[in-house]
This record gives C-alpha cells, structure tokens and sequence, in this order.
C-alpha cells in the first residue's frame, strides 16, 4: 500500500536523523503525527520487521561503525548514542549484536 510505504520512508528518514536520540517507537510515532499502530502496520507492512526491530538494528550498526572505525571509549560510545549507563549499552550490544563491545572490537581489529 502506498500510504504504508510514505509513512515507512518518512519513518526511515527520523531514524536516521534521531537514532542516537530515542529508541523509543513511542518518540518516532509521535514526532511523525501517527498512532504507534499505524506506525506499527506501515513499518510490518513494507519490511516485514517491527519499528523496534529497525530502530534497534540502525543502533547496532553505528555502535559496530563507531567501534571499528574510532578509538573512542565505550563509556563515550555509549553516551553518543544515547545510553544513560554503559553497562545499559553493552546489553543492547551483546542482545542485539551476540557479543559484548569490547568483544566486537577486538575481533574487528584482529582482522
């Protein structure tokens, strides 16, 4: 449906300006002027995923960028990307990821 796929698009669109702000589906919705289950439905229907899911991926992945690509301390990784403790961005890590930081970075730069 094309309203799911606009709604999707200016979803991806806030994610990438405020991933580092909220995780919260609850933030996106409501900055975008949708309900949470419209949200919901566009985001299921264009990818087959849930916003959470997506949200939670595009994290990961600048984590992954910002520990292979900078020496920066996981404490500051953590705050960059919004994480109030460290240890609340090592779980998000190794649940998301399978594998703590520190464990991520130093089999990236072992390659």
């Amino acid at each position: 449906e094309e309203g799911a796929r606009d709604i999707y698009r200016e979803f991806r669109q806030e994610l990438e300006h405020r991933f580092a702000e909220t995780r919260t589906v609850t933030d996106y919705a409501a900055k975008l002027g949708y309900s949470e289950k419209s949200l919901y439905r566009a985001v299921v229907s264009s990818t087959g995923m849930a916003p959470k899911q997506l949200i939670d991926q595009r994290v990961a992945l600048e984590a992954q960028r910002l520990l292979i690509h900078t020496a920066r301390p996981l404490k500051r990784i953590a705050r960059d990307l919004g994480f109030s403790e460290p240890t609340n961005f090592t779980k998000f890590f190794r649940r998301t990821v399978g594998q703590s930081p520190a464990e991520f970075r130093q089999r990236a730069s072992a390659r």
